[in-house]
């Protein structure tokens, strides 16, 4: 049981973390050798992104262990596992579909089927060529909605089909979700 927990927590875990503090402490070490140099000004273009990315990332991971803290006190943990332990492994197992909650990497929580309120495929495009290409979800989370990338696809239509499939799973458990482009 033990294991499965950790897969489970490690499923959700917020992702680059990592990226973030080493970003922002590359950031105070130009600042400093900026301010060395006696570049005021520069040195405080560095220091703000230095400063502020280690701190977004460390509120980003504590907020997720609240999370993991709150469920397993109130014993909703146990019925996570046992909904996340059956689920059906879809899109390279990057999203999870249990008997009553959705589970994907990039989402931090587990998404009841009734808070899905709309799912589209997003196409960005940069000089008008395609650079990436996700499946988001408008989610319902407390009083306000979010947008949750469910997970990154194939360029240039590749990942049709895996489009297809996660949207017909997701109206099968959720009938009134509204699907479409935006």
């Amino acid at each position: 049981m033990d294991y499965e927990k950790q897969a489970f927590i490690n499923f959700l875990r917020p992702k680059n973390q990592w990226l973030m503090v080493v970003f922002g402490g590359l950031c105070l070490l130009c600042a400093v050798l900026a301010l060395v140099a006696g570049g005021g000004f520069i040195s405080l273009l560095f220091l703000i992104p230095g400063g502020l990315l280690p701190y977004v990332a460390v509120r980003e991971q504590s907020a997720y262990r609240n999370w993991v803290r709150s469920a397993e006190s109130s014993g909703a943990l146990t019925g996570y596992l046992e909904d996340f332990r059956a689920a059906e492994q879809v899109a390279n197992g990057n999203i999870r579909f249990g008997r009553q909650y959705l589970y994907a990497r990039n989402a931090e929580k587990v998404i009841a089927y009734g808070d899905v309120l709309q799912v589209y495929q997003r196409v960005h495009k940069t000089n008008f060529v395609e650079s990436s290409r996700n499946i988001t979800a408008v989610v319902r989370d407390g009083d306000k909605t979010k947008e949750v990338a469910l997970c990154q696809l194939a360029l240039r239509g590749m990942g049709d089909e895996v489009v297809r499939d996660v949207v017909g799973r997701l109206l099968y458990r959720n009938p009134s979700i509204k699907v479409g482009y935006k």
